[in-house]
């Protein structure tokens, strides 16, 4: 043998001609254990100091109940020791309603806002959010099996917010709605919900103090002159899914080939429009005067589609035709109007469906 091994004969087994090989550690070498993988640890949710909202509600971001915060980078003037955040001023701060916003964001973090309801209901979910580029983010209801899909924010600069809305129903009693980042790289300064639809438990006949009135609205996104982004909205209706690359969670849309961003002044498209769908544009008019209207639409070759420009509860409008050339061969369609001092809503109608929109300018 060796220094690790004996061979033994006894009995039968020498009779038989076998060997038994006995081994034991000794002085010498042994194999190393396998490597294992490091145990990273993954955050724990965090819990905030968020009050229960009662609807309709406005929360400011630093107002949440639950929180992940995945990173140690900068914490921001506004920081509360758990998410980064830092002071708005002037414009986004009258935008946000809210003193502060939550950026530094990165993937998979997300804040949490308790509220409650009376009775069934449906209701509206407004995010105001910004964004260097365009990225995605979703809402939920935790636990409910709730959620609003892909949403993308507007892409137009750090202190650029744009709301970006979800519709649906909900249930009496406690929820917890939760806007998860899912690519990071966003800001998010405050989230809003109001009721839409009827369900709410009726008011007691003895109660002779009437409700507060609802909050104001959000200020028109626009001011004459203006260009907008088919996909900066302010109302929609979407009567079929069909997404695209593009889409925010509401209307169709996709990316835009790039011979085409130089006359749409767009990224993305609404598409796969079918009839009667719509979106809308609110602007501001800073005196009376006449306006011109203009939309950059396209639809399949040969085949012209009538749509229609109108200004939402003010009885003008325009019924206008793609120009056919091609699915991405935008052509502008102008029409001249009339205006008050005072906010607008413009809607775009797809009469025929099948148009594609790119673009909205007024001057």
């Amino acid at each position: 043998g060796n220094d690790r091994t004996m061979i033994l004969s006894h009995g039968e087994i020498a009779r038989a001609g076998n060997n038994v090989v006995l081994t034991w550690s000794g002085g010498g070498s042994q194999d190393p254990p396998e490597p294992t993988e490091p145990v990273v640890e993954t955050p724990k949710p965090g819990v905030g100091n968020g009050p229960v909202f009662t609807v309709p509600f406005t929360a400011e971001a630093m107002e949440y109940s639950g929180y992940r915060e995945l990173d140690n980078g900068e914490p921001g003037d506004c920081s509360d020791g758990n998410v980064d955040s830092w002071f708005l001023s002037g414009e986004a701060k009258n935008d946000c309603q809210s003193d502060c916003a939550i950026g530094w964001t990165t993937k998979d973090e997300y804040m949490e806002y308790d509220f409650e309801t009376a009775g069934a209901m449906r209701v509206q979910v407004t995010a105001r959010v910004a964004s260097k580029d365009r990225k995605k983010f979703k809402m939920q209801l935790v636990g409910e099996d709730a959620g609003s899909g892909n949403i993308n924010t507007p892409g137009g600069g750090w202190n650029a917010y744009k709301e970006r809305t979800w519709d649906l129903d909900v249930s009496s009693g406690k929820h917890t709605l939760r806007v998860l980042f899912m690519e990071g790289a966003m800001n998010f300064c405050s989230v809003s919900v109001k009721q839409l639809g009827a369900g709410a438990t009726e008011p007691s006949p003895d109660d002779v103090t009437p409700p507060p009135p609802p909050p104001p609205g959000p200020a028109p996104t626009f001011t004459v002159p203006f260009a907008a982004d088919a996909l900066d909205y302010t109302g929609f209706s979407d009567v079929d899914k069909s997404f695209g690359n593009c889409n925010d969670g509401n209307v169709d849309a996709m990316t835009l080939p790039d011979s085409s961003k130089n006359s749409c002044q767009s990224d993305c498209i609404i598409g796969w429009t079918s009839p009667k769908e719509y979106v809308e544009y609110a602007f501001r008019a800073e005196s009376k005067s006449t306006i011109q209207v203009s939309a950059y639409v396209a639809s399949d070759l040969d085949k012209t589609k009538e749509f229609r420009l109108e200004l939402v509860g003010e009885s003008k409008s325009a019924v206008l035709k793609t120009p056919g050339a091609g699915w991405f061969e935008f052509e502008v369609r102008t029409w001249k109007v009339d205006v008050e001092q005072g906010d607008h809503i413009l809607r775009v109608v797809f009469v025929d469906g099948l148009t594609n929109l790119c673009s909205v300018k007024i001057n």
